[in-house]
């Protein structure tokens, strides 16, 4: 489109461009970003291991934490296939943020001890909705800030 169609757009066609690229952005940012799966299978495995710490010997624990090497394994494996990312911004407030909460949550949920096994799962179901929600937001977050970067490098 050379510069003078691009003058003589209506309100609409410009509002249909603009709602195009902003598609194609967050499309591209979906194709970029790791696996949901990931996600719930980090935030799982961190909720596990908060909960039962107490009731079973420490070598289950490390047990348990070993799987975070197929987890890690996976997504390199996952994102080599994948497009580039996108550099982080620099100034990312609400990602930061989303992340100072996740780590006080974590600390304040090392506070309740479970002592019996139906404690534990209960704390493991309020660990999972607590982190899942924050990490859906970090997520959200991140993917907003890069939209808004590639816009504004575009410009």
């Amino acid at each position: 489109m050379n510069p003078q169609e691009r003058a003589n757009l209506t309100k609409h066609e410009a509002a249909d461009l603009l709602a195009d690229a902003q598609a194609a952005s967050h499309k591209m940012i979906q194709s970029s970003n790791s696996p949901r799966g990931f996600t719930t299978c980090a935030v799982l495995l961190i909720s596990a291991l908060t909960s039962i710490d107490g009731l079973v010997p420490d070598q289950v624990l490390y047990s348990l934490f070993a799987l975070f090497i197929p987890l890690i394994i996976w997504l390199a494996v996952f994102l080599r296939k994948r497009a580039k990312q996108r550099p982080l911004p620099g100034n990312s407030t609400a990602f930061g943020g989303y992340l100072l909460v996740c780590i006080l949550a974590t600390m304040f949920l090392q506070m309740w001890e479970a002592s019996t096994w139906f404690e534990a799962v209960g704390k493991m179901v309020v660990c999972c909705a607590i982190l899942g929600a924050i990490a859906r937001k970090m997520r959200a977050s991140l993917a907003q800030e890069r939209v808004e970067d590639g816009s504004e490098q575009a410009c």
